[in-house]
């Protein structure tokens, strides 16, 4: 018999750099994400010794870019925008079962997310006021003890 579950998946990654210095002075400049996706994922029972499964899932990632006054070579940017694009995953990976309320999991997860834009309220030295970023890509590996009661 094969399984097929459902689950929803969330993260939160903040990166930033606070008060980072530069010829002109100090700037703080975040880029703060929040990715959810649904998930569906099909494997064997969970009582097999060993239970394979893959998946896929299709959602969101939210980011903020907040920089208070950012200055790279003449061109200067303040301001903060958020932006959704969509997002994807796919995985894969091995349950094994240690007795029948316990197990261990290996999983490999591939992540992508579409290229956010913002705008800036303030920009110098430049002919516009978008920001852009490439596509997000993740490769990503994990061990997980799981406890069924």
């Amino acid at each position: 018999m094969i399984g097929l579950g459902l689950k929803e998946n969330s993260g939160f990654t903040q990166i930033g750099f606070q008060r980072l210095r530069t010829p002109r002075g100090a700037m703080i400049v975040f880029l703060r994400t929040r990715r959810s996706w649904l998930n569906a994922k099909v494997h064997l029972p969970y009582w097999y010794r060993v239970s394979p499964y893959i998946g896929a899932g299709v959602g969101g990632s939210v980011s903020v870019l907040d920089v208070d006054h950012l200055e790279i070579n003449g061109v200067s940017l303040h301001g903060s925008d958020g932006d959704v694009v969509f997002a994807w995953q796919a995985l894969a990976g091995l349950r094994f079962m240690i007795n029948k309320h316990m197990g261990v999991s290996v999983e490999y997860r591939y992540f992508q997310a579409d290229a956010p834009s913002w705008t800036a309220d303030e920009t110098f030295g430049t002919a516009t006021d978008h920001v852009k970023f490439g596509h997000a890509y993740t490769h990503s590996a994990s061990v997980a003890f799981d406890w069924r009661f």
